[in-house]
């Protein structure tokens, strides 16, 4: 079988904590490679009215993390950066959905036909469970 490669999104603003460490522990147990698409600052100041970091220091300190393959210039266009990694699954967080710009990302990847799994809504026990939430078997 192929590598899983996968993606998630946030705005990652502020330290990383504890929490985002266990999301995107969660996330590396879905797939083989995990790819960040990191919030742009301007869509992170209409989200949380005030950026702490810039977005290339949020991108840094997800790598550091080593747990994050790499991050996803979204500048370019959703559509370019989703086609040239080929992913082969978004993952949610439980505070992801809410905003526009979420939103407009996971109806480009329905399109596109790349599945989507909630890291808080699916009960995964096993990796047989994992590969049928997303179509693999």
């Amino acid at each position: 079988m192929s590598k899983i490669i996968g993606l998630t999104c946030g705005v990652f603003d502020y330290t990383i904590h504890k929490g985002h460490i266990e999301f995107l522990k969660m996330c590396n147990m879905l797939c083989d490679e995990l790819y960040i698409a990191v919030v742009p600052d301007c869509v992170c100041e209409q989200i949380k009215r005030k950026s702490y970091y810039i977005q290339e220091v949020r991108e840094q300190n997800l790598i550091d993390t080593g747990l994050v393959r790499g991050c996803i210039d979204f500048s370019v266009g959703l559509y370019s950066e989703i086609v040239k990694f080929d992913f082969d699954l978004y993952v949610f967080g439980k505070d992801q959905g809410g905003n526009i710009w979420t939103r407009e990302l996971v109806a480009l990847l329905f399109d596109l036909g790349i599945p989507t799994i909630s890291t808080f809504e699916e009960r995964i026990e096993s990796t047989s469970d994992l590969l049928r939430t997303i179509g693999y078997i």
